[in-house]
């Protein structure tokens, strides 16, 4: 299974979610049949008392779950992999003091390197904010907007 592409890539949306990887195949002569009925029949005390237990440490962590670093990883890997702008911001630009280029110089490669590379495109407007908040300043030169970056050649 792969995890859909994600058009939002802020903290906001990220933070609500826990990827539980299943990376383990279970061989066909493992798996027991009316499993639900065998639980409920045989392990239900346990499973009560396990939820209890973990109600009881989420009240004591006031309400923060326990994420696993498996899931902070698959997140972080999902999250990169649908992160469209920053992976053309690391192959395509430079950025310098003494470089500057237009943002629709800018979001123009960056459509031409999407189209190459099968990604989706973000709005112009998406597009800088995720510039920006990558720590890039907009700046105006000669009534045009733009960015302390250079583009790197092919």
């Amino acid at each position: 299974n792969t995890l859909p592409k994600a058009v939002d890539t802020s903290d906001g949306f990220f933070r609500r979610w826990t990827i539980v990887e299943f990376d383990r195949p279970l061989p066909p002569s493992n798996l027991v049949a009316e499993l639900h009925r065998v639980i409920i029949d045989e392990e239900l005390p346990g499973l009560i008392r396990w939820a209890v237990e973990g109600a009881m440490r989420l009240v004591a962590n006031n309400g923060a779950w326990s994420i696993p670093h498996s899931s902070r990883s698959a997140i972080e890997s999902w999250r990169r992999e649908s992160d469209s702008v920053s992976a053309w911001y690391e192959e395509r630009c430079c950025t310098g003091p003494d470089v500057w280029t237009s943002t629709i110089q800018l979001y123009e490669d960056y459509i031409a390197w999407c189209r190459r590379c099968g990604e989706r495109k973000v709005s112009q407007t998406y597009f800088g904010r995720a510039l920006t908040g990558r720590g890039l300043r907009n700046s105006k030169r000669d009534d045009r907007r733009g960015y302390n970056v250079s583009l790197t050649l092919y």
